[in-house]
């Protein structure tokens, strides 16, 4: 009660003494409540009234709002910034990691109490990834301005769980040097620390990305962007990164979205195009991005090491270190996150039994189906399942006990020797990064 006296006494205030501030100085004050930010910290300026979603929005949009973006502030790549999201208490994000682009562009990544945010710029475009206890949103620019929207996806549906496959149920590669005894990678190579991935995406995901004013190659470099704010924000405090990644190369691939997702798999791992262009940028892992779903109740699919015949983390999954994934999907906020994870042991929430031999016990995802149903919330490789109570949020995190989200309620992110698909990362991560030149060595043996 006392906060509600005092924002109707601050909003007399102003109407009195600046009329033209009225706007940006009111949706403070009425959507977020008073705090002790500077304003001028804010992500947003001023945000309009809440309308249906429109064209940009997206597969799950479930409310759009115009905004007007601080671009001053964030060219700046400040340490900080306000996330004031309409009816949700300001957060501040901590800058993660920035970068200047061309054009007065940048890339900026941080995260807060309970929120992470990708905020990406070039000229006449911006663009953002937020995710959050409160829910999951996005920022797009539109002939009208930029418009900030709340998605909100579906349960899972019956075999979404089915999203990792088994090489051996593939046709086999020539001269691929089976090993499944030991996971280390000798010589020089040992040396590498980043895992350098190589997006490739279809022309119906250029088509499509362009019909709504998107650039392909921004939004590439924006996805894997975001797939390292998940590795850092999963990282336990005090810890070194679990993952460093590097986009070596994205490019548009002449693959019709005709066939199944194993098809796409053996495209990655047998095709001479996508074989040709793993080898020169010397690749790590490869990931597909595609427009459409040949399977309905899927938005992917990949190799995962050591489940029954397939090769442990090391050269004997090196050839299979690939997946696809929809660009969009209904039932997950992050498909290509989540694909991504499988690539290096992760699995989904134990309660799927999709993967009978987990290279570690306690390799799994978590999600919380608390009592109040906004309290509920899913890490990156958890479904969400039809008795999840709420919509329960998809946050931009690899499960691990040592990370706790605490905005607006506390979200143990992973369950200690039980849901800790960061530690697998972590574990395989210098592994991973030695897959090219695992590579290298197949393709001197002839295998092209």
């Amino acid at each position: 009660m006392k906060r509600r006296i005092l924002q109707t006494t601050l909003l007399a205030i102003l109407c009195a003494a600046a009329p033209l501030a009225l706007v940006q100085a009111g949706v403070v004050v009425e959507s977020f409540g008073l705090t002790t930010f500077d304003p001028q910290e804010n992500l947003f300026t001023s945000i309009g009234r809440p309308t249906s979603p429109g064209l940009l929005a997206g597969v799950g949009a479930a409310e759009e709002w115009p905004v007007s973006i601080n671009l001053a502030r964030l060219q700046t790549l400040p340490e900080t910034v306000v996330l004031n999201l309409p009816g949700q208490e300001s957060d501040t994000l901590i800058r993660l990691r920035a970068e200047p682009r061309a054009g007065n562009g940048y890339l900026w990544t941080g995260g807060g109490e309970g929120c992470s945010a990708l905020l990406s710029a070039k000229p006449n475009q911006f663009r953002a990834t937020i995710s959050c206890l409160s829910g999951n949103y996005g920022v797009e620019t539109t002939s009208s301005g930029p418009r900030l929207t709340r998605y909100v996806y579906e349960p899972a549906p019956l075999g979404a769980e089915n999203d990792v496959v088994l090489p051996a149920s593939t046709p086999t590669s020539p001269n691929i040097p089976a090993n499944t005894e030991t996971h280390s990678l000798d010589g020089p190579a040992s040396l590498d620390t980043e895992i350098d991935v190589l997006v490739l995406y279809t022309a119906n995901v250029r088509q499509a990305l362009q019909a709504v004013g998107i650039d392909a190659t921004t939004y590439m470099q924006d996805t894997l962007a975001a797939t390292q704010m998940a590795m850092d924000r999963s990282t336990s405090p005090g810890d070194a990164v679990i993952a460093e990644l590097n986009l070596v190369h994205a490019q548009e691939v002449a693959h019709a979205e005709s066939g199944q997702f194993l098809d796409d798999l053996n495209y990655l791992r047998l095709d001479s195009i996508a074989v040709g262009l793993r080898n020169t940028y010397a690749a790590d892992l490869v990931m597909l991005i595609r427009e459409s779903s040949p399977q309905p109740n899927q938005c992917g699919l990949a190799y995962g090491p050591g489940i029954l015949t397939t090769p442990p983390p090391g050269p004997g999954f090196a050839p299979f270190a690939v997946a696809v994934t929809k660009r969009q999907c209904s039932f997950s906020a992050y498909p290509f996150q989540h694909e991504f994870g499988h690539l290096f042991g992760g699995n989904h929430n134990p309660e799927d039994n999709s993967n009978p031999t987990p290279l570690h016990p306690w390799a799994f995802a978590h999600w919380d189906n608390a009592p109040n149903p906004e309290d509920s919330a899913r890490t990156l490789l958890s479904y969400q399942i039809q008795t999840c109570h709420g919509s329960c949020p998809q946050v931009l995190n690899y499960s691990n006990a040592a990370v706790t989200l605490t905005k607006p309620w506390n979200f143990r992110t992973g369950v200690m020797g039980q849901r800790e698909n960061a530690l697998i990362i972590e574990e395989f991560a210098s592994i991973t990064a030695q897959y090219r030149s695992s590579l290298d060595r197949i393709f001197a043996d002839g295998f092209e």
